[in-house]
């Protein structure tokens, strides 16, 4: 969010997501958060708009063996999210920082028949409360809902929730941040037939870690670390299961600070390890400037 975010951005950490219902877990949600995402301030008020996007060249998936294999769907699928943020705090709590933010994803992805569908996510609204243990030490815990209103080729039409610690600890010139989060979801709405009814996805789990080095006053190298896994689902007519799935992600980036509250982040992400998911091969950015 603040990092805002990766740290806006991050965190979201989270959600060009799109969980699928057969676990394709590529670009897991995590994979929005940057370097610092985390290491944000507390401030009496600050405001943001954030930009990001994502390319993900759609060329292997992971089998139920784990093995790799061509991509069921192939193509590329292009994702953006514009968000604003807002930071706050309290003088009665002057160690509490409390940021909120509203996201509006939009997505261009290929289908399985060849085809190219376009179109807006669901929006998502997230609240996040942190403390200063100590001036280089940050926690905190948040909350991400995704509102099941986006375009009927994009959208699942499910609630999804999202609560999710996170925290931050820097070293001199180092920095190490984290976020841990749990995803619930609704019953998808999309694609519900008489014979098996609607779907109800699996919970999500999903941990990410960066490591960050301040080489200047305008560039942070990181490298960061995802596991995310969706247990199994199944249908609420036909109780027909569908399997979970899981992947593994690292990736490189940097953050360059163009000035004082605005910077621009880029990163790329590949899977190393999964099952029943599409391999992330993504590239990200994001840009942030203070309002």
């Amino acid at each position: 969010m603040i990092k805002i975010r990766k740290t806006v951005t991050n965190m979201s950490a989270l959600l060009l997501m799109g969980f699928s219902l057969s676990a394709q877990a590529a670009n897991p949600l995590l994979g929005i958060i940057e370097g610092a995402n985390w290491d944000l301030p507390i401030v009496p008020s600050g405001n943001f708009f954030l930009q990001s996007g994502m390319v993900q060249w759609n060329e292997k998936d992971y089998d139920d063996t784990g093995r790799t294999v061509p991509s069921a769907t192939g193509g590329t699928t292009i994702e953006g999210m514009t968000r604003l943020a807002h930071v706050f705090s309290f003088a009665s709590l002057p160690r509490v920082g409390f940021f909120i933010e509203a996201f509006q994803p939009y997505m261009s992805k290929p289908t399985t028949d060849g085809n190219t569908i376009t179109g807006l996510g669901d929006p998502l609204v997230d609240l996040l409360v942190y403390t200063r243990l100590r001036e280089n030490l940050l926690v905190g815990f948040g909350n991400f809902v995704s509102i099941p209103v986006g375009s009927n080729d994009i959208s699942n039409h499910a609630w999804i929730d999202i609560p999710h610690i996170v925290a931050d600890y820097r070293v001199g010139k180092f920095g190490v941040g984290g976020t841990y989060a749990l995803g619930y979801l609704s019953k998808v709405r999309n694609g519900c037939t008489p014979t098996n009814g609607c779907a109800e996805p699996g919970d999500i789990r999903s941990a990410q870690m960066t490591l960050r080095y301040q080489a200047t006053s305008w560039l942070e190298p990181f490298i960061s670390y995802i596991s995310q896994s969706q247990s199994h689902g199944e249908f609420t007519v036909s109780s027909t299961r569908f399997p979970g799935s899981h992947e593994e992600d690292v990736g490189v980036g940097a953050r360059f600070t163009i000035k004082h509250g605005r910077w621009l982040s880029v990163w790329y992400d590949a899977g190393i390890d999964g099952e029943n998911a599409a391999r992330t091969n993504a590239l990200y950015f994001k840009f942030v400037t203070g309002l």
